[in-house]
Formats: C-alpha cells, sequence, structure tokens
C-alpha cells in the first residue's frame, strides 16, 4: 500500500465518514499482505456493515484517487486476500462471506456505477456509501467537499522533472513506476504529483493501457508561463580554502560531476 494510501486509512478510521441513519461499521481485524512495489506490503481490514440486527462481513481496501479502470483490478485483490483469510483460518473456524469494499477520499457517479455493476461495495470521505448483498442494497453518494491535501508545485523541483517528461511525449501513456524511475523520484511522489494534474485537468488515465497522459499539454505549458516559477535552483558551493591550486581541483571535481560552471569565492586571498 503506497504510503497515500496508508494515509488514507489513518484518515478513515481516526475520523469515519459520515454513514447513512443506521448504519454503523466496526472494524474487527487488520491484515497485512505482501506486495511488489514500495512500501512492498499493503494493509487491509476486516470489518462489519451492521444495520439493525443485521450484520454484513466486509473486507476493506484502500485506494486514492479512485478511477473506473482500478474498480475490477481492487476486487480480484481483495478475493485473493480474502481467499488467503480463509486458508489461515481454516480449519479452525468456518469459511466467512466477506463482500468486497473500497475506501477512498472521494468517489465519482462514474466511478460509483462501476461499483454497483461489479458488486464491489465503497466509502469515501464525503459520506459516499454503496453496499449491496443479500437483500441488503444502501446507495448513498455523498455531498460534503472532497478533503484537501497539501499540494506539491507542479513547475518546480520535482514537479517540474514530472511536467518536463510528460511534456517530451505528450500522446504517450505513461505508468506511475515509469514516471518515478525517469524522475527520479519516490513512488509516491510521483503518484502524488499525477493526480494533481490529473484533478486540475491537464491529464487522463488510460484505460486500456493502464497508464496516464497528457490530455491538454497546450495548457499545461501556459499555466507554467503564468506560475513564473524558477525552474532552476542556484546553490552555492563552500570552499573551506580559497587557495588558486584548490579552487582549480574543486573546480574540476564539480565540472566531471555536472556542476556548476563558476565558482566563486568572496573572500580576499593574498598575493
Amino acid at each position: 500500500m503506497a504510503p497515500v494510501d496508508a494515509e488514507l486509512r489513518y484518515a478513515f478510521w481516526a475520523s469515519p465518514p459520515p454513514l447513512p441513519r443506521g448504519v454503523t461499521i466496526l472494524r474487527t481485524e487488520a491484515c497485512v499482505m505482501p506486495q511488489s512495489g514500495p512500501p512492498g506490503h499493503a494493509i487491509y481490514d476486516l470489518a462489519e456493515v451492521r444495520l439493525g440486527d443485521a450484520q454484513l462481513p466486509v473486507l476493506v481496501g484502500y485506494r486514492t484517487p479512485l478511477h473506473p479502470v482500478d474498480v475490477p483490478t481492487m476486487r480480484e485483490r481483495l478475493r485473493r486476500v480474502d481467499e488467503h483469510i480463509q486458508r489461515r483460518t481454516m480449519p479452525h473456524a468456518q469459511p466467512v462471506e466477506r463482500a468486497p469494499m473500497i475506501a477512498t477520499d472521494s468517489v465519482s457517479s462514474r466511478v460509483l456505477d462501476v461499483c454497483e455493476r461489479e458488486g464491489v461495495a465503497v466509502i469515501d470521505q464525503r459520506g459516499t456509501f454503496f453496499v449491496r448483498a443479500g437483500g441488503t442494497l444502501i446507495k448513498v453518494h455523498g455531498s460534503l467537499p472532497a478533503p484537501s491535501r497539501p499540494r506539491m508545485p507542479l513547475f518546480q523541483g520535482k514537479g517540474c522533472r514530472l511536467v518536463r517528461v510528460l511534456l517530451q511525449n505528450p500522446n504517450e501513456a505513461q505508468t506511475i513506476r515509469a514516471l518515478s524511475q525517469q524522475t527520479e523520484t519516490s513512488y509516491a511522489v510521483a503518484r502524488g504529483l499525477l493526480r494533481q494534474l490529473i484533478v486540475d485537468g491537464y491529464a487522463e488515465s488510460i484505460e486500456d493501457r493502464h497508464g496516464f497522459r497528457l490530455s491538454h499539454p497546450v495548457e499545461l505549458i501556459q499555466a507554467w508561463l503564468k506560475s513564473e516559477s524558477k525552474t532552476a535552483v542556484v546553490e552555492g558551493f563552500n570552499a573551506a580554502s580559497t587557495t588558486p591550486d584548490l579552487l582549480q581541483r574543486a573546480f574540476s571535481k564539480l565540472q566531471e560531476q555536472g556542476g556548476p560552471r563558476n565558482l566563486y569565492s568572496c573572500q580576499r586571498t593574498s598575493t
């Protein structure tokens, strides 16, 4: 589970979202599962949705942002996790039929429709709640404001690196992992920056290729120009001694490492 999803899980249970009247959800057990990619594991929660005397066991997974293409993938992932849990508890306990549930920050109307079609329960921090199991059907589309997240600058530092890579081939689909490697940033940072581009309307997901690409590259360049952001930062280099010989050696080392073209000293040297 990526750090962004870990933050969502903590926020979800620390301050539970509003639920429909008479409905409660109770977490009973956490389950840690290994997965490929950082951070190397994902955390799921066993929980119960209670409506009066009725109790519906669910297995909760976390994903943000949640796109329509993510729903079938999450459903299959939750199914495999549930099978693992069932094998682990047998033969000491009776098999439990659990409904797959996705928790996220905000569910769009399209995502809600896909969840209903795929038979996946979903809950978000805006008050959206959908579950259908047996004779129980609850469907509420929340209207609370989406939770705000701190924004990273798109046109400076790491954001600038990612924008440059995307603009080089605006029609080419890129995965988050590929962008992370090309920009030398962490998976979580690349994912967060890409999410901002999607929310701002500059990028989109490609469902059939499981990647992302720019949807409005010209508008992105215009926004970059209007931002007047400094995309290059000049960093100082401290020379402990400023004798001509040492300065020349330091300058040569910096050139080998792709450093600054000029090395300056404010210290007066004796002649």
